[in-house]
């Protein structure tokens, strides 16, 4: 699964073991992406875009944060006044996760 798109696609695609599938759903550092066509089709790779489900969907995944079955990587939570920050670390890339701005 790739959701970042320019930083990480190739990454993706030379990871990929012989039939394998790299899915798209996000292009969070750019969507115009450099393929190496050699990878796709030496190794019959196959690229497929999804985008999100329904919102039944996200009610059904939300009861797996509520029981705590799933938690989300939260790199930063930081009060609105440090929105420029928050904006200045994703810009730069320094994060691992989501930057949460809390009211």
């Amino acid at each position: 699964l790739d959701h970042v798109g320019f930083d990480t696609v190739m990454k993706g695609l030379k990871s990929l073991k012989k039939g394998g599938k790299l899915i798209t759903l996000g292009a969070t550092s750019g969507s115009e992406v450099p393929i190496e066509l050699r990878f796709v089709y030496g190794k019959n790779l196959s690229i497929e875009g999804i985008y999100m489900g329904s919102k039944g969907e996200l009610m059904e995944v939300l009861k797996f944060f509520q029981s705590g079955k799933l938690k989300p990587v939260i790199h930063k939570v930081l009060p609105l006044e440090e929105a420029q920050e928050a904006h200045r670390i994703l810009e730069d890339r320094e994060v691992f996760g989501k930057v949460v701005l809390k009211i």
